[in-house]
C-alpha cells in the first residue's frame, strides 16, 4: 500500500509540472543579444561596415564623429574619442588622434603612440606602419622588427604579408624573409591559403610557396560557422549543413563574428545571433523575459 501511494504521489507532482509548464516558452540553446546590445543597435551607432571582433566593435558617436568600442553585451567601454577606428586584432586596435596611427589595448588605454601616416591591424604579432613614405613592421610594443623599406605592405594573412619593392609585389614571410620573389604587377593577400597576383596582364592563384593554382571553384566563407545566404533579393543563413537559421528576412547582412551578425530591414538595423534569434522576433523577446 505504502509503495502505491508512492507511486500516485509522484505521478500527481509530474502531471502537475507539466501543467504548469504548459504554454510557457523554452529554449534549448541561449541568446547572444543583450538588452543593452540591443538598445545599442536600435541607436545604430555602429561603425559602417565593422563586425565584432576580439569581443569588440567599433562604434560612432553621430554628434561629434568620434569613434570608440562597445563590447558584445553592449556596453561603451572605450568612450568616443578618436578621430577614426579599426577593429580588435590581437587584443590591440588601430586609433587615429591629430590624423597619427596609434594602438590602443581593451582598456582604452594608448600602448603605442600615435606616430604613424598609416597603419594595418595587428597579425602574426606584426602590424605594418608607414613612417615618412616607407612601410616596416612593429611589434605589439611598438618596436620596430622588420625595417622601413617598402612602397607598400598589407597585414599577414596565412603568416605572409604582401610587400611592394621596386614597384613589384611579393610576400614577405613574420621574420621579414622575402619567400615570394617581388615579380608580380599587382597582388592581392593571401586567403585561404591562396593569393590573386597578376604577372604581364594575366592574373593568375598562387599558393604559399608562389606555385601556380589552376582556379578552383570559389569554396563558399562561413564565419562561426554561418554564411549568409540570399534568395528573392532577402538574405538570410545557413550553417555547414545546409539548415536555415535565419529566415529570408533581411535586406544586408553581415559576417558572423564573436557569435553576431548585423543585419537590417529596410531602414532598420538589427542584430542576428547563431543559435537563431533575432532583434526583430518574438523569439529573442522570450528569450530575455525567460533569464
Amino acid at each position: 500500500m505504502k509503495s502505491r501511494w508512492i507511486a500516485n504521489a509522484i505521478i500527481l507532482v509530474a502531471a502537475t509540472l507539466t501543467l504548469a509548464s504548459c504554454g510557457r516558452h523554452r529554449e534549448t540553446k541561449e541568446t547572444y543579444i543583450t538588452k543593452d546590445l540591443y538598445k545599442a543597435v536600435t541607436n545604430w551607432d555602429f561603425a559602417p561596415n565593422r563586425h565584432f571582433s576580439d569581443g569588440m566593435v567599433a562604434v560612432k558617436d553621430a554628434e561629434t564623429g568620434l569613434y570608440g568600442f562597445r563590447n558584445t553585451r553592449g556596453k561603451l567601454l572605450i568612450p568616443c574619442q578618436f578621430e577614426m577606428a579599426g577593429d580588435f586584432h590581437e587584443g590591440l586596435a588601430r586609433v587615429v588622434v591629430d590624423n597619427r596611427n596609434g594602438f590602443i589595448n581593451k582598456k582604452g588605454a594608448v600602448v603605442i603612440k600615435p606616430a604613424f601616416n598609416r597603419a594595418s591591424n595587428f597579425s602574426c604579432g606584426r602590424a605594418g606602419v608607414e613612417q615618412d613614405g616607407k612601410w616596416g613592421f612593429i611589434d605589439a610594443e611598438g618596436t620596430q622588427v622588420i625595417p622601413f623599406q617598402y612602397e607598400h605592405a598589407g597585414e599577414f594573412a596565412d603568416s605572409l604579408a604582401l610587400v611592394k619593392i621596386d614597384g613589384k609585389y611579393g610576400y614577405i614571410d613574420c621574420s621579414g624573409t622575402l619567400v615570394i620573389p617581388n615579380i608580380y604587377d599587382f597582388a592581392y593577400s593571401f586567403r585561404d591559403m591562396t593569393a590573386n597576383v597578376q604577372k604581364d596582364g594575366e592574373w593568375m592563384l598562387i599558393n604559399t610557396r608562389g606555385e601556380k593554382r589552376t582556379r578552383l571553384p570559389k569554396k563558399p566563407l562561413y564565419h562561426d560557422g554561418l554564411i549568409a545566404v540570399e534568395k528573392n533579393g532577402k538574405w538570410g543563413y545557413k550553417d555547414r549543413q545546409g539548415n536555415l537559421v535565419h529566415s529570408y528576412l533581411y535586406d544586408t547582412a553581415g559576417e558572423f563574428h564573436d557569435g553576431m551578425a548585423f543585419v537590417t530591414k529596410g531602414e532598420q538595423p538589427g542584430i542576428v545571433d547563431k543559435n537563431g534569434f533575432s532583434t526583430f522576433n518574438n523569439r529573442w523577446q522570450h528569450a530575455r523575459k525567460a533569464k
